[in-house]
């Protein structure tokens, strides 16, 4: 714990990692800058059967690997990851960036300020399996993206949802694969009174939902979903496909390619 200070936490070359097992792993910055620096190396925060908790009160979170492997991982229990009033960053540059909860609840929050997550030339992958993913931002801005590599969300029997209120949400992949997934649960991707933003520039968008429901909704605001010189697809199977916007502009867009939206064995909804 930092209280009024700063809380850095680095890592050269070499390995870092900060393990709990059966117990509460919590990471504690009031009113100042928590960081946590990885250098050409592996930088593994675990949790196996209990709680990690990653905070920042008032100041800068910052998370960072470059060059090397960003591991965040939580087994049975519960992974949060939280930032009041300030800036909430977790970047990987030319690396591996991995955010795992399995069997628990995973949440990423930031409110009233800045939730950025951003991988570039890499691997950023955040995954969610028999849990809830939840990523939220509370009047600021939530920011996804990948740049010439891979992008990957996925939940399994689970929730995910991605919630911003009254600002911004943008998940942004150039130069590669952006994918959004949720296997026999519910995906849910809101935006209430902001914009809300999904790009793929030179790649393939997919957002799929298999046995379960698929919704995306802005309310009062702009939901834009743009794909450019590519595959833009949106798929729900054997189940509900919604996009809804309400008092605001829906924009669907595809140059140049095919654009595919489709509802198989259950019902479309597409209302404006």
């Amino acid at each position: 714990m930092c209280i009024e200070g700063v809380l850095s936490i680095l890592c050269i070359e070499g390995v870092l990692s900060i393990v709990c097992i059966e117990g509460v792993l919590s990471i504690v910055c009031i009113e100042g800058v928590l960081s946590i620096m990885c250098i050409g190396g592996v930088l593994s925060l675990k949790c196996i059967e209990g709680v990690l908790s990653i905070v920042c009160i008032e100041g800068v979170l910052s998370i960072m690997c470059i060059g090397g492997v960003l591991s965040i991982m939580c087994i049975e229990g519960v992974l949060s990851i939280m930032c009041i009033e300030g800036v909430l960053s977790i970047v990987c540059i030319e690396g591996l960036l991995s955010i795992v909860c399995i069997e628990g609840v995973l949440s990423i929050v930031c409110i009233e300020g800045v939730l950025s997550i951003v991988c570039i030339e890499g691997v950023l992958s955040i995954v969610s399996v028999e849990g809830a993913l939840s990523r939220m931002c509370i009047g600021g801005v939530l920011s996804i993206k990948c740049i010439e590599g891979v992008l990957s969300i996925v939940c399994i029997e689970g929730v995910l949802s991605m919630v911003c209120i009254e600002g911004v949400l943008i998940i942004k992949c150039i130069g590669g694969v952006l994918s959004i997934k949720c296997i026999e649960g519910v995906l849910s991707i809101v935006c209430i009174e902001g914009v809300l933003s999904i790009m793929c520039i030179g790649g393939v968008l997919s957002i799929m939902c298999i046995g379960g429901v698929l919704s995306i909704k802005c309310i009062e605001g702009v939901l834009s979903i743009m794909y450019i010189g590519g595959v833009l697809s949106i798929k729900c199977q054997e189940g509900v496909l919604i996009i809804m916007c309400t008092k605001g502009v829906l924009s669907l867009i595809c140059k140049e390619r095919v654009f595919s939206i489709t509802c198989q064995h259950g019902k479309q909804v597409q209302s404006l």
